[in-house]
């Protein structure tokens, strides 16, 4: 693949890019729902989890630049615990986790557009279907292109949530919304507790670590890396702390809750008119498919990324001579983010008996991945002083195990735990099958 495509500026955008845009529009009402309404608590829940973001994506940018191969999150833990070990993560990364996400964004993405442009509710699938599709083709075709889109798009959605931070101060101020908010709660039911609003935080922040992606791609990774990782996490703490303060600001908990992934339409709409509102919609739309062009991005390199590390010149490390890209696992990639969609829809049909969020537990079950890192820097990084080798770190592990303790929580969580073996044995025999082994210097 092409070497140092990306800058500092691309590796920041992705962090802010990725992290912001999707989330931050339609998990309000998941985490005042856990938490019955009260606000303080979902406001404490969110700064929460960004400090558990901010400390693991610190810890990280320790040693982020160090070994540059492909990826933070396989590389550091092959060197804490082995080229097996990395693999099976890898393959969790590559099949599970990139790709639900992709299909995830993929829908939110559709459902804004159809509620923006007043369309048929009914093609909302179709429609997350053919951005899916786009986003895939988009990088896989034009990664330099598709680089510049997500730096394009990083200061495209900052632009509502700025406005939303400001104005829905005035207005709370004035209207007295924010301080009813802040005072009283609703009766609402379905809580769940700070656990649950914990993880959906997570979910909110999650995006951070998909940057290492492109890690030898970028420019200088051992200095532009590190500078990424925490500029690009500032800012997505105080954007999302700011941009919640303002949406209290304009609406009480049970419009929240009612309105639930609309809210955000009903918020700007009061705050700016009607016609200044869909303006700015068009924005929050835009900022939503720059996340998803940011993970997918990420999620073609997957499996390119776990079997460029075999002797064996396996078909998932075939890059196309014209752009530099994997082929194999571009394919596999989209194909898998198509099967998640059509898991998703599976709620919609109710084949669950309840909601199976594939994408929530996926992010929280990567924390157990970051806890091993966070690990790994603790035992072995002794050149570090003691606040980076020591209190970052275990900041980081004690926040990651709190999200690990609200997936378990989660509906679904057995079946989804059952699901990964099933994928980490299908990688055994296939390693078994073609008997790969590990290139020595990796």
């Amino acid at each position: 693949m092409n070497k140092e495509k990306y800058g500092l500026l691309t590796a920041i955008s992705m962090i802010v890019g990725i992290v912001i845009g999707s989330g931050i529009f339609f998990k309000a009402d998941d985490i005042l729902s856990a938490v019955e309404g009260n606000v303080i608590l979902a406001i404490l829940a969110i700064v929460t989890g960004g400090l558990i973001m901010l400390f693991g994506a610190y810890s990280v940018s320790f040693i982020a630049g160090k070994n540059v191969k492909s990826s933070v999150l396989i590389d550091y833990v092959e060197l804490g615990y082995g080229k097996r070990v990395a693999y099976y993560v890898g393959l969790f990364a590559s099949v599970v986790y990139f790709p639900s996400l992709v299909s995830i964004v993929s829908y939110v993405s559709a459902n804004y557009t159809i509620a923006l442009f007043h369309m048929d509710s009914n093609d909302v699938w179709l429609l997350s279907f053919i951005y899916l599709l786009l986003s895939y083709v988009f990088n896989y075709v034009s990664p330099l292109l598709a680089g510049y889109f997500q730096v394009s798009t990083m200061m495209i959605k900052l632009i509502p949530v700025a406005l939303v931070f400001i104005f829905g101060l005035i207005y709370g101020q004035t209207s007295g919304t924010l301080y009813e908010n802040l005072s009283s709660s609703s009766m609402a039911s379905g809580g769940g507790g700070f656990a649950l609003a914990l993880l959906s935080t997570a979910f909110l922040y999650d995006g951070w670590i998909v940057s290492t992606s492109i890690n030898s791609e970028i420019k200088n990774p051992k200095k532009n890396m590190p500078k990424a990782l925490v500029i690009g996490s500032t800012i997505v703490i105080l954007a999302y702390v700011g941009y919640y303060a303002g949406l209290f600001g304009v609406l009480n908990v049970d419009e929240f809750l009612f309105h639930q992934d609309q809210s955000v339409f009903i918020a700007v709409e009061r705050l700016f008119g009607q016609i200044s509102s869909r303006f700015l919609m068009v924005f929050v739309v835009i900022s939503c498919i720059g996340t998803l062009n940011g993970l997918s991005l990420a999620s073609i390199r997957g499996l390119y990324q776990v079997y460029a590390r075999f002797n064996e010149k396996t078909k998932m490390i075939n890059v196309s001579q014209s752009n530099g890209m994997p082929k194999t696992s571009f394919m596999f990639s989209m194909a898998a983010s198509l099967v998640y969609l059509a898991v998703f829809y599976g709620n919609e049909l109710d084949l669950y008996n309840g909601v199976f969020d594939l994408a929530e537990l996926s992010v929280g079950f990567l924390y157990l991945v970051y806890a091993m890192i966070y690990i790994y820097i603790i035992r072995h990084e002794k050149s570090l002083s003691k606040i980076k080798r020591f209190i970052f770190p275990i900041g980081a592990l004690i926040g990651s195990g709190f999200i690990l303790f609200a997936t378990t929580m989660k509906y679904g969580f057995w079946m989804f735990l059952s699901f990964n073996f099933v994928i980490l044995l299908i990688g055994y025999v296939v390693k078994k099958h073609y008997r790969l082994t590990f290139k020595e210097e990796m």
